[in-house]
């Protein structure tokens, strides 16, 4: 399923490079904040490096389609205290480790800011994640590391994104983007250490990158 998912958005994705002229090229790298809703009281936001390619297509005057590939490494972290000796209390850690890859189809609005070598985004539009590899982690006397028994290896939901925008050549543009990712499939992951049930996952990427036009 997930060959097939990716064969097929491969194809797309070309199809749409080659058949368009005002087609826009976006390398975008950062870090994402991840975590999961409902926010369990111990759960913690775990940040992680986050990069994509996307390409960009003018659909009207200031309005564009986006899609493409993102790396995107989702989890949580959650302290713990433990005996390790009668009497002696450590700290531990447990490490929820989701790496997907992300398909987004956004619409993006662009709006000149103040002159017209700077540009205000605002996007918009739904996305579909693949599990790639999934690991929880306990970190305690000695550490640990396990396959999760997670029940989806498909994450999907609904991104808002903006950014700014400054022309550094006639064709470059360097960007600083913002995005918010909404997970709506519910979730369920357990193993000998611990459970999540009903969980969403929530991201928060903030990147820099360039974007290159083509015409």
């Amino acid at each position: 399923m997930k060959t097939c998912v990716l064969l097929l958005w491969c194809c797309f994705f070309s199809a749409f490079c080659l058949a368009q002229k005002n087609t826009y090229f976006l390398f975008d790298f950062g870090a994402a904040a991840s975590g999961f809703q409902p926010e369990s009281l111990l759960q913690e936001y775990t940040f992680k490096p986050y990069g994509s390619i996307h390409v960009r297509r003018e659909l009207t005057y200031r309005t564009y389609f986006i899609t493409g590939l993102a790396f995107q490494p989702k989890g949580m972290n959650i302290s713990f205290i433990f005996e390790e000796n009668p009497g002696d209390f450590s700290a531990g850690q447990q490490r929820l480790h989701l790496s997907y890859l992300s398909l987004p189809a956004l619409v993006e609005f662009e709006f000149d800011y103040k002159d017209r070598n700077r540009l205000f985004y605002i996007q918009a539009g739904p996305f579909i994640s693949i599990l790639l590899n999934d690991e929880w982690n306990i970190q305690e006397a000695s550490n640990f590391k396990e396959k999760t028994n997670i029940d989806a290896r498909l994450d999907y939901g609904f991104a808002l994104g903006t950014g700014m925008g400054w022309f550094i050549g006639n064709r470059l543009v360097f960007n600083v983007r913002f995005r918010a990712e909404f997970g709506l499939k519910k979730i369920n992951i357990d193993n000998e250490f611990g459970e999540l049930e009903n969980a969403k996952t929530r991201n928060y990427p903030l990147t820099l990158g360039f974007e290159y036009s083509l015409k």
